[in-house]
């Protein structure tokens, strides 16, 4: 009897042992089926097919990335599909900048991340080019938007490229398209070689100096997280698929957001890691101010909103420990103290009637179209107007 009942109990072990096998093959199975069918037929990441040119951009050890000049390639996302031409120059602009500049013209340089080069969609639904088409509509053709946007870009990077083309494109008037993801990759590596002085020799580098020395390591490190991530083959397409699905939900797009790391760079009183950061962006700033005011040229800085801080502001999340107008007013007071110019435009997104979640593409975070257009509108309501005080244009054109 025991050796009977010892049987049966091996049998149901061993039933028990291929059904649980059989019912992970088959999970198995239908999940790598499912990720082979969306790959094949609803990819749920970036991809990028060429048109012209062998590379759409090329690592630079400098600025982090340059574009292939004469590149033109399609980009497809699971929110849109969008072809980015470049220019000879490097850039996604359409506009020809002579040189010399034309008597009259204002020659506005602009500056800033991939919100700035208008990812996600066409050359013509991109903000600076709405701006730059209601200029000509509107009889000012002679300002000209010098459009240096490039994907990735820091304020570390942006002074670079400041200091890089505001005497090549001779321009009057510097805008900077900034964004509190500029924080997370800004670095001094190579700053204190560009200026007459090391930045660590005034005033304004207290509790900087000491991280000098690992500059060069987070520097190749943002190389490889920022510019290098487009390159991964790895990506899972279902667990995209069902982040997707979950961020659907602005409340939940918020709680999760709330989780990540990016939550701390607004967290109030700000951790030791996103203090630093801020203390190197308004060295940044600063030596940036600096150096446009030794070129007699206006510096304008515009901040845009990150979906999160529309999102959380309009959901009515109420934490004392979040503050997504932190670096909003803290570099408005600083500018008036320097001789640059804050612009920021938060509160008009959250002021906004229409619908909220039209203005960035849920997974991708970029402005969509109708986002786009909403950001030229507050650039020509904001900004131009310090444009027009610096170049005397009659105001009355305006309307």
């Amino acid at each position: 009897m025991k050796q009977r009942s010892d049987n049966i109990k091996l049998f149901h072990l061993k039933k028990f042992t291929i059904d649980s096998l059989i019912i992970f093959g088959v999970t198995v199975g239908l999940i790598l089926l499912g990720e082979v069918f969306l790959r094949v037929f609803f990819p749920q990441t970036l991809s990028g097919i060429k048109i012209t040119g062998e590379t759409f951009s090329n690592r630079d050890d400098v600025l982090g990335m340059r574009y292939t000049p004469g590149a033109r390639w399609q980009f497809m996302h699971p929110e849109y599909k969008v072809e980015y031409a470049i220019n000879e120059h490097g850039f996604r602009d359409k506009k020809e900048h002579s040189i010399p500049k034309p008597k009259g013209t204002i020659r506005v340089l602009l500056v800033g991340d991939s919100f700035t080069f208008g990812q996600g969609v066409d050359y013509e639904q991109a903000w600076p080019v709405i701006a730059e088409k209601w200029f000509e509509e509107h009889d000012m053709r002679q300002i000209e938007l010098v459009k240096a946007g490039i994907q990735g870009m820091d304020t570390r990077s942006e002074f670079l490229l400041i200091k890089e083309l505001l005497e090549e494109y001779e321009c009057d008037v510097i805008v900077i398209g900034f964004l509190v993801n500029d924080l997370y990759a800004n670095s001094l590596y190579r700053i204190e070689q560009i200026g007459e002085k090391s930045i660590f020799n005034n005033s304004d580098s207290s509790g900087v100096a000491a991280e000098n020395k690992t500059e060069e390591d987070h520097w190749l490190k943002t190389m490889r997280n920022v510019f290098v991530r487009n390159d991964r083959k790895s990506n899972f397409h279902l667990f995209t698929l069902a982040k997707r699905l979950a961020i659907a939900s602005e409340n939940l797009y918020c709680k999760l957001y709330l989780l990540s790391s990016s939550a701390e760079y607004l967290t109030v009183p700000l951790p030791q890691g996103p203090k630093q950061k801020l203390k190197i962006t308004e060295i940044l700033f600063k030596r940036i101010a600096d150096y446009c005011q030794s070129k007699g040229k206006k510096l304008i800085v515009f901040s845009m909103p990150q979906q999160f801080q529309v999102l959380y502001l309009q959901q009515s999340f109420n934490s004392e420990c979040i503050d997504v107008h932190y670096y909003d007013r803290h570099f408005s007071n600083m500018a008036n103290q320097e001789t640059f110019i804050w612009v920021a435009i938060l509160n008009a997104f959250i002021n906004n009637n229409t619908e909220h979640e039209n203005m960035f593409y849920r997974l991708d975070g970029h402005f969509t179209p109708t986002g786009n257009e909403f950001v030229a509108e507050n650039f020509l309501l904001k900004v131009l107007p310090f444009i027009e005080e610096t170049t005397l244009i009659p105001k009355n054109k305006r309307e």
